[in-house]
């Protein structure tokens, strides 16, 4: 199961661990992320629905270090058909592509802001004697999470919450478990150019650098504002 990480996150693509708001021993959110998801959580329990996070913030160097276990081949790597490859049989923009299409650039990912969760429900998952794996399957038809996933689409908008990823748009894959404070996630998108990503590549120890800068702004289209395949 994912798991948040309390290190600090980069100044340019969230605020100091020290604005947000820790909800329990593990995840952190952005204040007003905090106050509608606790109001959202209330009202899916009164219709008999659990919500439970999977993943909320994420500091840069914890998704560099997913980055780089990815690109060494130490983190299996997926076609978007979610049939497995090995990194050592791709070529580096192939490998480029394969992570990013479930997994974001270091200093890109929408969990550095805290504006941004994955959700699944754990007493379905543990009735159905699952360990969470955050794949679809789970999320539609008679999954497990499936009803939370309907109670959702239904009301999240309620509470300023949306769907950054509900639909595969040939950009990032589908992810029908994030769900994204809109108005507060927008905020951090907008300062999120492709300069201060840029820069932000420039300066980490991330494989497959030269690679990634070269490929860019493709790759900020595609993965980070997720405007898909031209």
């Amino acid at each position: 199961m994912p798991k948040s990480d309390p290190s600090a996150p980069s100044k340019a693509t969230t605020e100091n661990i020290n604005h947000l708001i820790q909800i329990d021993d593990k995840h952190w959110l952005h204040p007003a992320t905090h106050e509608a998801f606790l109001a959202m959580r209330q009202a899916a329990k009164n219709d008999g629905i659990c919500i439970d996070i999977a993943s909320s913030y994420r500091s840069v160097e914890r998704q560099l270090a997913i980055w780089n276990a990815k690109w060494e081949g130490k983190r299996m790597l997926y076609q978007r058909d979610m049939t497995p490859v090995n990194a050592h049989d791709l070529s580096d923009e192939e490998k480029l592509h394969c992570i990013l299409t479930f997994s974001a650039l270091p200093a890109a990912s929408r969990h550095h802001w805290g504006t941004d969760l994955d959700v699944y429900d754990a007493q379905a998952m543990a009735k159905a004697g699952l360990d969470l794996e955050l794949v679809e399957s789970e999320y539609i038809g008679d999954g497990p999470c499936a009803p939370l996933h309907h109670w959702l689409l239904e009301h999240a908008n309620t509470f300023g919450f949306s769907f950054p990823y509900a639909e595969d748009k040939g950009g990032i894959a589908k992810e029908p478990w994030h769900i994204s404070h809109t108005i507060e996630a927008q905020r951090y998108m907008a300062a999120l150019t492709l300069t201060e990503l840029e820069k932000h590549i420039q300066n980490m120890p991330i494989l497959g650098k030269e690679s990634i800068l070269q490929h860019l702004p493709l790759i900020y289209r595609q993965y980070v504002l997720n405007e898909g395949i031209e």
